[in-house]
Parts: structure tokens; sequence; C-alpha cells
């Protein structure tokens, strides 16, 4: 994990020395990756783990979109609980956009409703609690809709 933040740029490495993003084992670019393509997955290095996801451009949220592993035969390493905030800066105290859990047994993209809120957010945070019970959590793509 260490050797990996080591590459990432300096903004990168910055929310990642202030706890905004932990356990990077792969490129965040898996998890924003071309709906159309085969998803490569992103692993945490436990059941939980934090990524901070920069938009495009600020926007209000109406939706979040998980997606695991294809394969149901390994599910027990899905999200199980997780909860988005957004910022509109790292330094703010940010706003809870929602708590949800992801059912393994469903379809691997599965997508969820944004709690209202009043200012567009510039950053996203995604935090998985646990998972279905695997020593490590994999992750295919998060959306921001």
């Amino acid at each position: 994990t260490s050797d990996l933040r080591a590459t990432l740029p300096a903004r990168r490495r910055v929310r990642a020395a202030l706890g905004l993003e932990e356990s990077v084992s792969a490129p965040v670019g898996a998890l924003l990756a071309d709906a159309g393509a085969a998803p490569p997955c992103f692993a945490f290095s436990g059941p939980a783990g934090e990524i901070t996801v920069e938009l495009a451009a600020p926007a209000v949220p109406a939706a979040f979109q998980l997606e695991r592993a294809p394969s149901v035969d390994n599910a027990t390493n899905a999200p199980r609980q997780f909860s988005v905030r957004g910022y509109e800066t790292l330094a703010d105290a940010g706003v809870a956009l929602g708590a949800f859990s992801f059912d393994a047994r469903g379809a691997p993209a599965q997508r969820f409703p944004s709690a209202a809120v009043a200012k567009p957010v510039a950053f996203v945070k995604l935090s998985v609690a646990n998972n279905h019970g695997a020593a490590a959590t994999r992750l295919c793509r998060f959306g921001v809709f």
C-alpha cells in the first residue's frame, strides 16, 4: 500500500495523509472505469476502507452506484454497510449523503439515493464499514449521479 501511495500525485498523497483516502491497493481509475468495459476491481486491504473522489465539476448528487465483481461465488468480499459524505472543500466538515447496505446476492451494480443537499459538492467520500465476511473488500465501480 505505501509503495503505491508514493507514486500517487501530490494532491492524492495529501488526501491520503489526512485520512481521506486509506487502504489504496489499485489505481482509483479502476473505480471510475468506463461502464462498457469489464470491471477492474479495487481492493481495500481489510473489510473496511475509505476513498475520496474529486468530481469533474461540483454537483448535487442524486444517487450513488456501487458495483462488485460479477461473480456471485465470491460475493463475501462485496461491501456490506457503507456511507457517503459530500464536501465542498477538503477542509470542511462535509455533509452526510446517506448510509446504505449492499446486497451481495443482488445485482452486481446497485444504486442508492442521495440525501438532499442545498449546495453542490466537489468531493465525495465513500466509507465502507464492513463486507460480507471476507478478509478484504473488493469494489469494481463507484458512480455518482
